[in-house]
Order: structure tokens, then sequence, then C-alpha cells
């Protein structure tokens, strides 16, 4: 989900589906700079654990 214009395919669709959680995986967010910029893309809570640009990272989003 590095890039901007996949991430906010994705946010689109996970708020198209009314619900409360979603869990992603694989998602390659790597610090804090891309919580609080996917968090803003997002509209609401996010919480993350890191991986790097090249696998891993996981997401919640409420």
């Amino acid at each position: 989900m590095r890039d901007s214009r996949k991430r906010s395919r994705i946010f689109q669709f996970c708020k198209s589906l009314g619900v409360d959680f979603v869990f992603l995986q694989e998602t390659h967010i790597t610090n804090e700079d891309d919580v609080h910029t996917w968090s803003f893309e997002w509209g609401g809570g996010l919480h993350a654990s890191f991986g790097s640009t090249t696998s891993c990272g996981s997401v919640i989003l409420v």
C-alpha cells in the first residue's frame, strides 16, 4: 500500500463495507510518518505494526 492511489482505492472499498474494523496485512507501513499520513487519508483510527518496504506491516482501521 505504498502507492497513494492504491491506498485510496483500498480505503474507499473498506469504507463501503460498513464494518467497524478492518484488518490489513502486508501493508508495508514502515514508520510513524506513514501512520500519520495514512490515518489522515483514512479519516479514522489506525493502529499499525511496522514492517519494511519489501514485506510485513499490519494495520487495523477503526
